[in-house]
């Protein structure tokens, strides 16, 4: 099965589509970390928690009012940074891939001897040693994934271990169908911070960008991914079927998934489709559908229909009701009224 058909499987599965609506502010919805209103401040702030030091900063004579904000997944952190003047940093070599996506304004972020403007479209991936120089009203999320999360989920869609240093393009254009996913996706990781379960939601939403990128930024994807899977047992299929029914209410994790079909999710995703007509997301979608209608027949009405849909893996109450009166004919709120 080709890896853009998990990427899609696994996005619809998150309930992330490029025409769902999100919040016009998400990162607001993300705990601050530091805001800084002073240089000496702002040197501490960047050291503290960024790892990184401050090479430049212009004040006027308001000072300077900068900002960061975050929240974590299961492996990755998700960053919303604001400095609200010029400044420029500088960063030691990682061990965590630096996916800097623009929000408004522009900055630079110079690896060695190759400069990467972000602004607009462009976004910028980077994990070696870098300084960034920001504008005064740049603004952006970076998204900071430890590279050994990626080898772990390309190594369960593949079936084999990794032999080489994976190398990603620096550039990332947003503008594509691939680019749009991926803001679309961060804004719905940003959204997802207060909700009720959001350590489910944001975990999925988690190896849905992580899946993305090993679909056009990492060099040479195509030939990672060109081998056809080989088919499951029927066994292999039903014990993946068993694990989603028992962890319905749990984030699923390719690593899980391939472990408990012995196989690779490549070769999972293709045996479910072949034989069972939909794939283990599709799956997952109607258990937890159905643990919802559960649990909006219970006499209980102080769980509200937003903590349902959440708990059910769901980051949009819009999507949540539609996917639910598809399946039942009655919308939620019907469903809980009876």
């Amino acid at each position: 099965m080709a890896l853009r058909a998990i990427i899609w499987s696994r996005s619809a599965h998150c309930w992330v589509q490029s025409s769902e609506k999100l919040s016009p502010m998400p990162h607001k919805a993300i705990p601050t970390l530091f805001d800084a209103r002073s240089v000496d401040e702002l040197g501490i702030a960047v050291r503290d928690h960024l790892r990184a030091q401050l090479l430049d900063v212009h004040t006027g004579a308001g000072g300077i009012a900068s900002c960061a904000r975050m929240t974590k997944a299961a492996a990755s952190e998700l960053w919303f940074c604001d400095y609200g003047t010029l400044v420029e940093l500088s960063f030691p070599e990682s061990d965590y891939l630096r996916i800097q996506v623009p929000l408004k304004g522009a900055a630079v972020t110079t690896v060695g001897q190759t400069q990467s403007i972000v602004t607009g479209d462009a976004a910028c991936i980077s994990s070696a040693a870098a300084s960034i120089r920001f504008q005064p009203d740049f603004c952006q999320f970076v998204w900071r994934v430890p590279q050994s999360a990626i080898w772990g989920k390309l190594a369960a869609l593949t079936g084999n271990p990794l032999t080489a240093k994976l190398k990603f393009s620096p550039e990332f254009d947003l503008s594509t169908l691939q680019g749009r996913l991926l803001r679309n996706l961060i804004g719905s990781f940003a959204d997802a911070t207060n909700l009720p379960s959001s350590s489910v939601l944001c975990s999925e939403i988690e190896q849905a960008m992580i899946t993305l990128l090993l679909d056009g930024p990492l060099r040479g994807s195509t030939r990672l991914f060109e081998t056809k899977p080989p088919t499951l047992a029927p066994r292999q299929v039903r014990a993946v079927e068993e694990y989603i029914e028992a962890h319905w209410d749990e984030a699923l994790d390719y690593e899980i998934l391939a472990a408990v079909s012995g196989a690779s999710v490549r070769s999972l995703f293709r045996t479910f489709r072949a034989f069972r007509g939909y794939t283990p997301m599709d799956f997952a979608r109607k258990i937890r559908l159905m643990r919802a209608k559960e649990l909006l027949d219970e006499a209980d009405r102080s769980v509200s229909i937003s903590a349902v849909a959440a708990r059910c893996g769901y980051s949009s109450l819009s999507a949540f009701s539609r996917d639910f009166a598809k399946a039942y004919c009655i919308s939620p709120s019907v469903a809980r009224g009876r």
